[in-house]
């Protein structure tokens, strides 16, 4: 295969594909099969041989083979994380330990600003996983908001705008798990090898990028100034206003009376809320542990034996608590991996694309050398948030489009570096904005989108009208995506000059003054 700009279009392809059918793993299949005929000049035979071996690779089911190999496997054992989690979200949920947090509330709130306090708090209970957070929050919170007349369209942005953010800042979330995968599959290695472009441990990577992860970071902070300063505008103004006129909580429009039922009334009697924090606490600190004894080199290992840990301890809590019946495990098991199962799928045939992108149709390198002498590489972090927060808004795919830009965007990145690849951290500081800008667009991008899965969990859980929640929520993340894009230009010119820190704390604190002032003069308007 000659390179050409044919290596573009798998990525197009993915985009086009979900705009048009809105199913992300039908768009990943069709667009992984156009990278294998390009790669072998449309030969269909090959082609299908490279998309299974590529497709195996992914899942490393081959390391199952011996137990040595086991315990060499990167991507299953992210894989296996997930199940896990999948079934320790499941077993909070079941037996009712979430709804404890809703009781002990219950009569320690005053006011209608406590209740919003209340839940954004207990949104951040949730920062393993963003689908767990959006499932269950909006269901606890719903009989308590509603005694202060705040409109449901407010307490489904608050679960929804807040889900994400969270999870892309915690080490040892679900959204970590992935986005540690789609470093070390971009090139980033501390082994020197083949198809190794940046010398430096993925986990250490994602670790320097979570202070440039402007968009997470500006977010939150509007929200709680939103909260604490009473602030509104646009759809929610005039929800809250007919909230307090008439007392209809949907904006003038006919109640709904469906509510997600997530756990039954008999495991809610009696509920604590250890139920709910003994799971999580325990996952911080085994997956604290397992990283110090097993190393940086070893993350998805150390998740993986932490989330075992968490769920088995879990449980012992919970027989001894009699919440948790034995005749209640396997449906815990199976609802748990289904949960996840849809994200696995996304996530193999991610890997299996970024593979061929990255070490067979060098896509990154080949737009490096369109864009060379070009821009300025400080344009870059720019760049790449707009583009992500694009491609994600019209994908409604975080995770996709986090692996589909990232497998990009570093070996080009690297190909700007004069001298021999690969390149180390201190050659490329703007490594760290640039992967900050790809997260943080696709974060962006989900919180404008009306296909996003979050969105729509999250309006379920708050018994919310879906569009209600679309327009509320592109109004109030437009100040924060105009913030970031600022923030991310700024440290891109900043950062070779003044260092990682100063950059970061700079850029930061110039998008969530810019955030800020847009919600204020927004609410002035409004």
């Amino acid at each position: 295969m000659q390179i050409s700009w044919l290596v573009l279009m798998p990525p197009l392809l993915v985009v086009v594909l979900a705009i048009l059918t809105r199913r992300i793993v039908f768009s990943l299949g069709v667009s992984i099969l156009s990278a294998a005929l390009i790669l072998h000049d449309f030969q269909l035979k090959p082609a299908l041989t490279t998309v299974g071996v590529r497709i195996w690779n992914a899942t490393e089911l081959g390391y199952l083979t011996s137990w040595e190999s086991f315990w060499s496997a990167w991507y299953l054992f992210i894989c296996l994380f997930l199940i896990v989690l999948g079934i320790m979200i499941e077993l909070i949920t079941q037996t009712g330990g979430a709804f404890a947090y809703g009781q002990a509330l219950r009569n320690r709130l005053k006011n209608a600003k406590n209740a919003e306090v209340a839940s954004l708090m207990m949104s951040h209970l949730f920062f393993v996983d963003d689908y767990f957070g959006s499932l269950t929050v909006g269901s606890v919170m719903q009989p308590i908001i509603d005694q202060f007349k705040i409109p449901r369209v407010k307490l489904a942005l608050l679960v929804s705008a807040i889900a994400a953010p969270l999870a892309v800042l915690c080490p040892i979330s679900s959204w970590s798990a992935d986005i540690i995968m789609q470093l070390r599959q971009s090139g980033i290695s501390t082994v020197m090898q083949e198809g190794t472009v940046l010398l430096a441990d993925p986990f250490y990577a994602y670790l320097m990028a979570i202070p440039f992860l402007f968009y997470a970071l500006i977010t939150i902070a509007s929200l709680w100034f939103m909260v604490l300063t009473r602030t509104s505008y646009g759809t929610l103004k005039c929800h809250e206003e007919e909230a307090a006129r008439t007392g209809n909580l949907f904006g003038g429009k006919i109640a709904l009376t469906r509510r997600m039922k997530v756990v039954d009334a008999a495991q809610m009697h009696n509920s604590s809320i250890w139920d709910f924090l003994l799971p999580l606490v325990t996952l911080f600190v085994t997956v604290i542990i397992g990283i110090a004894y097993l190393g940086f080199g070893r993350i998805p290992i150390a998740l993986f034996l932490g989330s075992c840990c968490a769920t088995l301890i879990g449980m012992v809590y919970l027989f001894m608590r009699k919440k948790l019946k034995i005749s209640m495990i396997p449906d815990v098991v199976r609802s748990g991996a289904m949960l996840m199962l849809p994200s696995i799928m996304v996530l193999v045939l991610i890997w299996t694309l970024s593979a061929l992108l990255k070490n067979d149709l060098a896509t990154g390198n080949y737009l490096a050398g369109l864009l060379i002498g070009h821009i300025t590489i400080s344009l870059l972090p720019g760049i790449f948030f707009l583009l992500a927060t694009l491609i994600s808004a019209t994908m409604g795919s975080a995770w996709g489009t986090i692996g589909l830009l990232i497998a990009i965007a570093i070996p080009m990145l690297a190909s700007f570096v004069p001298g021999a690849i690969p390149v180390t951290p201190d050659q490329i500081t703007i490594v760290f904005p640039l992967i900050a800008a790809i997260i943080s667009g696709a974060v962006a991008g989900n919180h404008l989108s009306p296909i996003a899965d979050i969105m729509l969990l999250s309006s379920a859980s708050a018994g919310s009208y879906h569009f209600d929640l679309v327009k509320a929520q592109i109004q109030y993340a437009f100040p924060s995506v105009i913030a970031s894009a600022i923030a991310f230009f700024t440290a891109g010119f900043m950062i070779q000059t003044y260092g990682i820190l100063l950059t970061a704390c700079t850029a930061v604190a110039l998008g969530i003054v810019i955030s800020i002032t847009m919600i204020k003069t927004l609410s002035k308007l409004s």
